[in-house]
């Protein structure tokens, strides 16, 4: 099963050119847009509607498939779910606030996208207390 068996909303993956120029140019594209993207309400605004419509697609998918099963290392290995992941860090408020409602399983996707696991030692295993642990570090750094 490859990642390409699932509806993934994804920008082509292009071959990229190895040379060094091509390598200069791509960075500095890259920080333009970054800069661009910090200065503009409605580049934003259009970049986070679209970011959120990729993740509740694949957050639908991961579920979908994942229903069923009652393995975490089934459920966290999905293609979607690492689809998920491969987002970035800007999507970790879109799993808060998917933590708040559901009892989906984003813990190992959280550690892999902050670097940090907020869990008690003592609620490991407990499903309502990590996820409380996880809203709790979130709002302590103002993610949601």
């Amino acid at each position: 099963m490859t990642s390409y068996d699932y509806p993934v909303i994804e920008e082509a993956q292009r071959p990229a050119a190895l040379g060094t120029d091509a390598r200069y140019i791509s960075q500095k594209l890259y920080g333009s847009h970054l800069i661009f993207m910090g200065h503009s309400v409605f580049a934003s605004q259009l970049y986070k509607r679209r970011l959120d419509r990729k993740f509740n697609m694949l957050k639908t998918v991961w579920e979908n498939d994942t229903l069923f099963s009652s393995s975490i290392t089934e459920i966290t290995n999905h293609p979607a779910y690492h689809s998920v992941i491969k987002l970035g860090k800007e999507v970790v408020p879109l799993i808060i606030e998917d933590l708040q409602t559901t009892n989906n399983h984003w813990f190992y996707a959280l550690e892999i996208l902050t670097g940090e696991n907020p869990i008690r030692p003592n609620h490991r295993g407990n499903i309502e207390l990590m996820k409380n642990d996880w809203v709790e570090w979130a709002n302590r750094r103002n993610v949601i």
